[in-house]
């Protein structure tokens, strides 16, 4: 017979393979556990089933935008080009309605050190999402840690660790050394290091990259200083353009 802990797993397994099958066993094994006691990694389950379900009700064209979006975001995210990583997971999030973008969207935010909006939009997916659950509760419990929400930090962080255990999931991480020995411990990733964004005071040659850049760090004023005069090269003209043509995410920063 099987332990609680061995058919929570195998419903998780399911999941991707059949769905359908995987939400009638969470069914059955609701009927016959203590729902109280697994409260979190029913949630889980529920909430990865649901996910899963959402994508297969896509149409067709709704698919084609989910992964043309996620991709053009995880492009532009990688090359450090965080406000069209942005740009391109609001607009998938708009369209498709699919939790994994606030996922995204906090993650980057967290990057460029916008805690609050990472809490916002990390916190929503942890409330909806499945698949991304434990890199979207280290990410959260940073965002509380780095706002001084060490209790809620906590709390995130014994959630993340008690899926792990429950589900065996293999998910490396290092702790960095503290400052202090009062400093509250930070988690990172093995397999994913944040990105560094440069802090240099040096100028070099000014470009349309260095101007977005400014923005996508938050200094806004400088920015419009150097973007008011500029004229971009031929091969900045279209990136130039597209940024004059859609300041939804800007004005978001704006105003912070």
């Amino acid at each position: 017979m099987q332990t609680i802990q061995e058919q929570l797993i195998q419903i998780d397994d399911m999941i991707e393979k059949d769905v359908t099958s995987a939400k009638e066993k969470l069914l059955e094994l609701t009927q016959t556990i203590n729902v109280e006691t697994y409260d979190l990694e029913l949630e889980f389950l529920t909430n990865k089933i649901h996910e899963k379900e959402l994508f297969l009700a896509f149409t067709n064209e709704q698919k084609k935008q989910y992964y043309s979006l996620q991709e053009q975001g995880s492009n532009y995210y990688r090359d450090h080009h965080f406000f069209y990583a942005m740009n391109c997971y609001e607009a998938a999030k708009y369209q498709t309605n699919h939790p994994i973008f606030d996922y995204y969207l906090g993650k980057i935010n967290y990057v460029v050190m916008n805690f609050e909006q990472a809490i916002f939009y990390l916190e929503n997916y942890a409330s909806h999402g499945g698949e991304k659950m434990q890199k979207c509760l280290l990410y959260l419990g940073q965002s509380y840690r780095k706002v001084k929400k060490n209790q809620e930090a906590k709390e995130v962080f014994q959630k993340m660790q008690r899926l792990n255990n429950m589900f065996q999931i293999n998910f490396p991480f290092y702790l960095r050394k503290r400052k202090k020995e009062e400093d509250p411990i930070e988690l990172r990733p093995v397999e994913e290091p944040l990105p560094k964004i440069s802090n240099s005071k040096e100028e070099p040659t000014l470009t349309f990259s260095i101007i977005l850049k400014r923005f996508e760090e938050g200094q806004i004023l400088t920015a419009e200083k150097l973007l008011k005069n500029y004229k971009p090269q031929e091969n900045e003209k279209k990136e130039y353009e597209q940024f004059l043509r859609n300041k939804r995410l800007y004005k978001m920063k704006r105003k912070k």
